[in-house]
């Protein structure tokens, strides 16, 4: 989507602030913040802050940063996701325009092979990054690369 779904996203932002009570929430998912698909780093970097500073948020508010376009340096959780595996992965092969270009499914399940490995785990899981939503909103936020 690139410019087009950020202006879309732009002007959709009053039903957003309706949708999501973020007030409510003790967690949020979020791409990583150095994705580097555009749409998804307008969301985790611009969108989804704005929506928090306006709706408000619990003060021990999490947010979980997951991979899509681009790996966590440091991930500080784990979940196991061999049991699900397969079918994740067939779940995954019906997005037709995620394999426009590569095998997005087959390529998600090397990366829970080898996060399952980094794990100690000998099947597959998902990496995430859990921090405050103090250091979200307040830092010009980056995963830390050190923990």
């Amino acid at each position: 989507m690139g410019l087009n779904g950020i202006m879309q996203m732009n002007a959709l932002f009053r039903e957003y602030l309706k949708a999501l009570k973020t007030a409510q929430y003790d967690y949020i998912f979020l791409p990583v913040p150095h994705d580097r698909h555009p749409d998804h780093n307008h969301i985790v970097n611009k969108l989804f802050k704005r929506i928090l500073r306006h709706n408000g948020y619990r003060k021990n508010l999490r947010i979980v940063f997951y991979e899509v376009w681009s790996l966590l340096p440091n991930p500080n959780c784990f979940i196991d996701t061999t049991k699900v595996i397969d079918r994740k992965t067939k779940i995954l092969r019906l997005y037709k325009s995620a394999h426009v270009r590569f095998q997005y499914a087959d390529i998600s399940r090397a990366l829970n092979q080898y996060r399952g490995m980094q794990n100690n785990t000998l099947g597959f899981a998902e990496a995430f990054f859990i921090d405050s939503v103090y250091n979200y909103l307040h830092h010009n936020y980056k995963v830390p690369i050190d923990g």
